[in-house]
């Protein structure tokens, strides 16, 4: 059997369901680590080796990590490849762990685009009325658009925190100064969206408190 059938043999059969939960975005993924967990043992049996390997880039101004998921049989190698750009800082976070988030993150959408894996659930992967079939739905009169659900601006808070590199304590303390609130549970769909809308302005307001008493200390 030729390297392109065994790898859509693999293709076909891998699953890597999104398992880790991350609280404050209330929302599931998975992680580079899951899908090689997953893809050994069918490479094994296939006998390929499966491979992960990383490059820095500078594009710009700024540093990249290249990382490249390939298996082979010896003889020819298909491979992906998937960048993820280093933030600037983050608290808490140094070089090298900076490096090692952006490898990590690279690592998983070459993996992802290697073994085509997709959002879509089995039905192993549902619960119970999930996974039963549900009738046609019913035509339904234009309806006014809907506010956005509080799970959806806290999943945008989340990415924008990652982005700039603002730390939960950051978020709880926004949550605190507009809302009285010390967790995300607490909010209302308005507030999450109101907080979304604001939120770079008001973690800015966090930072430069911050600094100005770092000054009065020194």
């Amino acid at each position: 059997m030729v390297l392109l059938q065994k790898l859509l043999k693999i293709q076909a059969e891998l699953k890597a369901p999104k398992n880790q939960y991350n609280k404050f975005g209330e929302f599931y993924y998975r992680s580079c680590e899951d899908i090689l967990s997953a893809a050994k043992p069918l490479c094994v049996r296939e006998g390929i080796l499966l491979y992960v390997t990383d490059e820095v880039k500078l594009i710009g101004d700024r540093y990249y990590v290249k990382a490249t998921a390939s298996v082979t049989d010896g003889e020819n190698t298909i491979f992906a490849d998937a960048y993820a750009r280093e933030t600037e800082s983050r608290p808490k976070m140094d070089a090298a762990q900076l490096t090692g988030s952006a490898s990590s993150y690279a690592r998983k959408y070459a993996l992802n685009g290697l073994f085509c894996l997709d959002d879509t659930k089995d039905a192993d992967a549902m619960k119970p009325e999930e996974s039963t079939p549900k009738a046609a739905p019913k035509a339904k009169t234009k309806e006014a658009p809907k506010a956005p659900r509080k799970v959806d601006s806290l999943r945008a808070i989340a990415a924008a925190a990652k982005e700039i590199g603002v730390t939960n304590d950051d978020i709880k303390e926004v949550m605190r100064r507009h809302y009285n609130k010390e967790t995300s549970n607490e909010l209302t769909d308005a507030q999450a969206a109101e907080m979304e809308k604001n939120f770079v302005a008001w973690v800015a307001e966090v930072k430069d408190d911050d600094n100005a008493l770092m000054e009065e200390i020194a």
